[in-house]
């Protein structure tokens, strides 16, 4: 293992604010032996090739399917939310478990929840680590979710998260990796990539 075969290419934000968690989920828990990466953003699970428009002046990518990581099963919750099963590891990202009708009120604006989640947080069972990009917003850490952390076995997030937030979660610098073991020994890394949620400087 340790190659870099079928790594998407990610986009250069070196320069931009680390304002979440994008998680690249890598290991050697393929059945064809391939690093595959599996994420919740920018570019994850896709490799890339690009181009200039001359037109427009800025850089199109074209999207290629990566190879599958064998045996994943994957259920939607809602929102950010769902439930990642593979080597038999459980990861959830976003936790957002509030019903319908659920109301956020800001300084500035108030958000309501027009759909609940298709499970109940007793419904989606044992939880080997939660993948959190960021602590900050309702709608990707609503009350319900909040509570919901202390269930997981880890908590994966960013490192000003993780200070927020206390309590043993692991928070992960840009290009960090931290490690989860299988139940059957295969290891399944997973590293925080650079994000930014909007505009620097705002709330995003």
């Amino acid at each position: 293992m340790g190659s870099d075969a079928g790594q998407a290419e990610l986009p250069d934000r070196s320069a931009g604010d680390a304002g979440g968690l994008v998680a690249a989920v890598t290991g050697n828990a393929c059945d064809d032996g391939i690093e595959t990466p599996l994420g919740t953003g920018d570019a994850a699970g896709v490799s890339s090739k690009e181009d200039t428009v001359p037109s427009r002046g800025h850089t199109r990518r074209y999207l290629r399917p990566m190879p599958a990581f064998s045996g994943l099963r994957l259920t939607y919750v809602g929102g950010p939310t769902a439930i990642l099963e593979l080597a038999g590891l459980r990861l959830l990202t976003d936790p957002t478990f509030d019903p319908a009708g659920s109301t956020y009120t800001t300084p500035v604006y108030t958000l309501r929840k027009t759909q609940g989640p298709a499970l109940d947080p007793d419904e989606a069972g044992p939880i080997d680590a939660v993948i959190l990009s960021h602590d900050h917003h309702f709608d990707n850490l609503d009350r319900t979710g909040r509570e919901f952390l202390g269930r997981a076995g880890r908590v994966l997030t960013t490192g000003a998260g993780a200070e927020r937030l206390g309590g043993g979660v692991v928070g992960l610098e840009p290009w960090e990796t931290h490690t989860l073991s299988a139940p059957d020994g295969r290891t399944l890394r997973v590293t925080a990539t650079p994000a930014r949620h909007g505009p620097a400087g705002s709330d995003r």
